[in-house]
Formats: C-alpha cells, sequence, structure tokens
C-alpha cells in the first residue's frame, strides 16, 4: 500500500506567479506568466452571502449565493510588469543601455484586467504546497508605499470568482505536492471549459439539429449520444469543427440524451450537462 502524502506544514511563502487573461471575460489565458518578486504576503479568504428565510419566529434554512475568494498581496519593490497585469496599464520601453527607461502608464479609461494567481509555499513536512485563484480581479487598492528609512512595498487587495464554466466552475485550488518544482514564466492551462448552451433544433424521425456556445481556442468538439438507461455513451457522429451538428439515423419515438465536449489540440474538456432530446414518432 502506498504511504499517504504527509501533510503541509507551509512555511512563509517561497514565489508567486500573475498570469494575465487575453479577453474581457476572463476565459483565455494568456500564454506567459509574469512574477511578482520579493513576495512578502499572500492571503486569501473563501467568503459567501447568505440569504435566510424565516417564518414563524424562527429560522427556516439558509441558502448561499455562491462563493468568492478575498486576496490581497504584499511584495517588495516596484515590479512594473505585475503592476501593468494588476492595473490595466501599459509598458512604454525607452532608450539603449546605459540610458533606458520603463515607464508604466496608467490612463482612466484602461480597466484591470483578470489574471490568475499561482503562488508557492515551502513545507516543511517536504515537497511544496501550490495556491491557485483561478479568476482574479483587483477591486480595491493597489498601492506603493514609500516611507522613509526603510524599502518601497507593493500591496494590492481585490477578489476571486469562479472560471465560466457550467462543469469545471473553479474557484480555487490548494495543490499539496509531495516534491518542490520550480515555478515558471509558462503557466499550466486551465482546465478546458466544457461548452455552453447545448440546445436542439429541427427534430425528425431520425435526426436532431443540436447547437452551443463555441469555445474560444476549441480546434474541434466531441459529440456523444446515449439511450435508456442512459448509462453508456456512443459518437453522435463525426467530430465537427464548428459549434454545430446533425445527429442522424436515430430511431423514432426514442429519447435521446446528447452531451457535447470540446477538444483543444490533444485534451479534451469535461461534457457539458446532457440535454434529453425524444425523436419524432412521423
Amino acid at each position: 500500500m502506498t504511504a499517504p502524502v504527509a501533510d503541509g506544514l507551509p512555511y512563509g511563502v517561497r514565489d508567486l506567479k500573475l498570469t494575465q487573461y487575453l479577453d474581457a471575460l476572463g476565459m483565455v489565458l494568456g500564454p506567459t506568466s509574469v512574477d511578482l518578486p520579493y513576495i512578502q504576503t499572500l492571503n486569501f479568504t473563501e467568503a459567501e452571502e447568505f440569504s435566510e428565510l424565516r417564518g414563524d419566529d424562527k429560522l427556516i434554512t439558509t441558502r448561499g449565493r455562491g462563493s468568492m475568494v478575498n486576496w490581497d498581496l504584499e511584495s517588495g519593490g516596484l515590479p512594473i510588469a505585475a503592476w501593468a497585469v494588476m492595473t490595466g496599464g501599459s509598458v512604454i520601453e525607452r532608450g539603449l543601455t546605459p540610458d533606458r527607461e520603463i515607464e508604466l502608464q496608467k490612463k482612466a479609461t484602461q480597466t484591470r484586467p483578470w489574471f490568475r494567481i499561482d503562488g508557492k509555499i515551502i513545507s516543511d513536512s517536504g515537497g511544496d504546497v501550490l495556491v491557485r485563484i483561478y479568476r482574479c480581479r483587483a477591486n480595491g487598492d493597489i498601492s506603493a508605499n514609500f516611507t522613509d528609512g526603510e524599502f518601497q512595498t507593493s500591496s494590492v487587495t481585490g477578489v476571486g470568482y469562479p472560471l465560466l464554466d457550467d462543469t469545471n466552475d473553479l474557484l480555487y485550488s490548494i495543490f499539496r505536492r509531495e516534491s518542490t518544482s520550480a515555478m515558471t514564466l509558462t503557466p499550466d492551462p486551465n482546465p478546458i471549459q466544457s461548452p455552453l448552451n447545448l440546445a436542439a433544433g429541427a427534430v425528425t424521425t431520425t435526426s436532431v439539429a443540436l447547437t452551443w456556445t463555441p469555445v474560444v481556442g476549441a480546434t474541434a468538439y466531441k459529440v456523444e449520444k446515449s439511450v435508456s438507461p442512459f448509462t453508456t455513451w456512443t459518437s453522435a457522429g463525426a467530430d465537427p469543427a464548428v459549434a454545430n451538428l446533425t445527429a442522424s439515423t436515430l430511431t423514432l419515438s426514442t429519447m435521446y440524451h446528447f452531451r457535447v465536449s470540446a477538444i483543444v489540440g490533444s485534451q479534451t474538456s469535461d461534457p457539458c450537462p446532457e440535454i434529453a432530446v425524444t425523436t419524432a414518432a412521423t
């Protein structure tokens, strides 16, 4: 029997990377991370607002409105590239060595982007702990702290929201790694987004027209069907490169379940929530 991985005993904070999303909704992760050097603090708190139902002078039940993360970072120095990720500002480089100049320029019209936080903490029990907050935005203060007699520090606060994926609506992950490994500027990919809004259009005795919302970056889609008792799945047709397929050679007056997965390169997403469709009788 394999021995369990020892519980982590995290100490300090060793490394932190920020990876900006390329789109306005925070769905397409960029290919390159930036380092937040001299990281001093990484704090995060899972939070959720609850609604209460009261009646007959007592609390009947509560229901959460969805979890989020409140986080804050503090680091030493003034890392221009990291500030650009957090603020949405532009980095402008001028001149040649030894007279180079790098400017972080922030306009009022530049919105703060979405980004991912990856923090590495060494464990006293061996290995390390990796904290990943998937979809962050700095909605609080971004501060450069200059004080007489002290080194400058940068601090920022913000929120983390789940990925916009009905199947993998990940908010954060904590990885306990038995062996430590260096963090690079090439980020691990997020789970591939599952297709959204699968719907049936025209239905005949032998076919069902299916459509769904395209997944950014998908090179093809895997469409599957199932019949009662809906425990096994088979292909509903050749993998389309577009977000629609007409499943044919079906049996009349039969209920089918359909689901779709996105294919990005060699990776396949989890399937989307299945839908039920019954073929026409005549």
